[in-house]
């Protein structure tokens, strides 16, 4: 059991809205890709006379049903893009007004550029060798200098050349035989 609409807005953006078995779905048709599907949901348990309305198909819809129901859907924005996904953000630092560092957990550093809308990963180095910077969790940028965090080490980086040099950091070892109660 079918149920097959179009809804058309002002700018002849379309939605194919059906009702198949009771789920509500949302497809688009483009001459090179042919039908996609943008959303699929269980929303019905029987099949209702739907009315759709939309001022723009890319941005939202409104379903009315002939059970009283009335439900909005707002569509994600096409002007937000992922660039590493699965991948937890530390910190981000402005190098430049269109220019960008960006520190993940584990894998390192990687520069955006907004104007080309393109994520490189940035190859640093300490003394010639490879350095992908753990866990850096601020970054400070002072001229063409970086000063960063990498496990435990201060690092300081020059932004032209990305070459890093570090600064062992010693954490305080507490001694639990010292008192400060007086005793």
């Amino acid at each position: 059991n079918q149920n097959n609409m179009v809804v058309t807005d002002g700018t002849l953006g379309h939605l194919i809205v059906s009702q198949e078995e009771g789920d509500l779905v949302f497809r688009t048709f483009d001459e090179n890709k042919g039908f996609q599907t943008l959303y699929r949901n269980d929303l019905f348990e029987v099949h209702p006379a739907l009315s759709l309305y939309s001022h723009n198909t890319k941005k939202d819809l409104w379903v009315g049903t002939s059970d009283g129901e009335l439900h909005y859907f707002k569509f994600p924005s096409d002007k937000i893009k992922t660039f590493i996904p699965n991948t937890s953000i530390r910190s981000i630092a402005a190098l430049t007004d269109s220019t960008y560092i960006v520190a993940t957990e584990s894998i390192g550093w990687f520069q955006l550029n907004l104007s080309s809308g393109t994520m490189s990963h940035l190859s640093l180095t300490e003394n010639g060798a490879s350095l992908s910077p753990y866990s850096s969790r601020n970054i400070f940028v002072e001229g063409d200098t970086i000063w960063s965090n990498d496990n435990g080490n201060v690092i300081k980086v020059s932004s032209r050349s990305m070459e890093a040099e570090a600064f062992k950091h010693y954490p305080i070892i507490w001694n639990t035989w010292l008192s400060f109660d007086g005793v």
